[in-house]
């Protein structure tokens, strides 16, 4: 899912005041449920949220301080229903990422990844449950 943000709307130092906080958290957590709705993305089970800012420039930039931005798109996910809830046991790990892409044009990604990776070495199958590709099918850890 792809966000047109030139920047986070929400940082961990801003001082806002807490009715225009709650105006701008509302504003991102509607977004993020109407890119969830029309991706139609079902209940995904357990995965890792990657958040990628991609910037112009190369100034230099606190990778974590867009958390408040990051927590509202998870809450209008999982309002988009999906998933259950965002609790640890479905959103097992948040990565935060900045990308300096000279010609880009500022905005943030989310991808959503499977959270343990496990990948059949004959198959290639990423899917943790059982998926019988056959005796010889081992899984690992990718």
């Amino acid at each position: 899912m792809t966000f047109p943000y030139p920047r986070p709307p929400l940082t961990s130092n801003q001082r806002l005041h807490h009715m225009t906080k709650a105006r701008i958290t509302k504003q991102v957590r509607q977004q993020a449920y109407a890119l969830a709705k029309i991706a139609r993305i079902a209940d995904i089970g357990p995965c890792v949220v990657v958040g990628t800012w991609v910037v112009k420039d190369c100034r230099r930039r606190d990778v974590a301080n867009w958390d408040p931005t990051m927590k509202a798109i998870l809450d209008g996910l999982t309002d988009a229903g999906v998933w259950a809830d965002d609790d640890s046991s479905t959103v097992t790990e948040v990565r935060y990422r900045i990308r300096h892409v000279r010609d880009a044009t500022p905005h943030i990604t989310v991808e959503l990844l499977p959270a343990y990776g496990a990948t059949c070495f004959v198959c290639g199958s990423t899917d943790d449950r059982p998926h019988g590709c056959g005796p010889d099918c081992i899984e690992g850890e990718s």
